[in-house]
């Protein structure tokens, strides 16, 4: 943990007190599994088809409810924009063409330390202007966070975080779903999954106040 040393708020000592001081810090290491798509469809299980016949004549992609882990989403649908990766601008991300119906986009269960507190992270882009996604992340089938509304910027990554608490779980599903189930646009862009505890430390200082005598 790092960070300024001095007490935040400030507090005035009258006497002799007992302080109960906690230090918190993000946990570097990321308990998603290949949450950045650079292991190709692997780690996480979805409701999408991975794309394979075109149905319009526009690509492998140009299905609703199909996806891909590529590189460049035009490889998957000529009207797709060209947008790099998040991570790099070379490496791969989830390309996905929006479903007609509610449908889970990218799932996956996670082991974690009861009663503590995690972030969550995920990076969005539309890739085609028109009816960008809505978004609903959500923990054991609860909504955690906000609707996330994306920008019809294309090739505009956003990041959606949000911090929240897993009770008694020792293991959760973490689950995105798209709210939007327009079948004209609706097709986006998601990499840099992440989840991350908040590790605590904390300590009892005990303050006493000693007259100076001039």
């Amino acid at each position: 943990l790092s960070g300024p040393k001095s007490l935040s708020p400030k507090v005035t000592v009258f006497g002799p007190m007992s302080y109960y001081l906690v230090a918190k810090g993000l946990d570097p290491t990321n308990l998603v599994i290949n949450g950045t798509f650079s292991s190709g469809r692997t780690g996480y299980t979805t409701d999408y088809a991975v794309g394979s016949t075109p149905c319009y004549g526009f690509g492998y992609l140009d299905c609703e409810g199909t996806y891909d882990v590529i590189t460049n989403p035009q490889f998957g649908h000529t009207g797709f924009a060209p947008c790099g990766d998040h991570t790099s601008g070379s490496g791969n991300m989830m390309v996905l063409n929006g479903a007609a119906n509610l449908q889970n986009v990218w799932c996956q269960t996670i082991n974690v330390m009861p009663d503590m507190d995690y972030t969550l992270s995920a990076w969005i882009t539309a890739v085609v202007s028109a009816a960008p996604p809505i978004l609903q992340f959500s923990m054991n089938g609860d909504p955690i966070g906000n609707v996330f509304n994306a920008s019809g910027a294309v090739c505009n990554w956003q990041n959606f975080t949000t911090t929240f608490n897993v009770g008694a779980n020792t293991s959760i599903e973490i689950c995105i779903v798209n709210l939007n189930t327009a079948t004209g646009g609706n097709d986006f862009a998601v990499d840099d999954i992440s989840l991350k505890k908040i590790c605590e430390i904390r300590d009892t200082v005990e303050v006493d106040v000693i007259d100076i005598v001039a």
